[in-house]
């Protein structure tokens, strides 16, 4: 994937965390939010209507920045994800 592109998509995920981010309330508001936005189609820009897990939200949140929004490249469905550390807050254990 070139560097454009990545760009592109990072911007994208951004896009639609950007509410998220910003969001002020209890861990409640923002879980009811999260479940919100992963209930809706979104167009992505290279595989069209798609739906955005409630866990991918949380791992896009938890990058926070639109640098660190860039796709990993997939290995397999056995090896886990790996990227950028979660500094999500611990109480978003409790929101899935």
């Amino acid at each position: 994937m070139n560097s454009d592109l990545a760009r592109h998509i990072a911007l994208w995920r951004y896009q639609i965390i950007a509410p998220l981010i910003a969001l002020v309330g209890s861990q409640g508001v923002l879980c009811q939010a999260i479940r919100e936005i992963a209930s809706r189609i979104h167009d992505h820009p290279l595989r069209g209507p798609i739906r955005i897990g409630y866990g991918t939200l949380e791992e896009w949140i938890a990058a926070g920045a639109a640098a660190s929004m860039m796709p990993w490249p997939r290995r397999s469905k056995l090896s886990p994800k790996t990227g950028p550390i979660s500094m999500a807050p611990d109480s978003w254990a409790n929101c899935g």
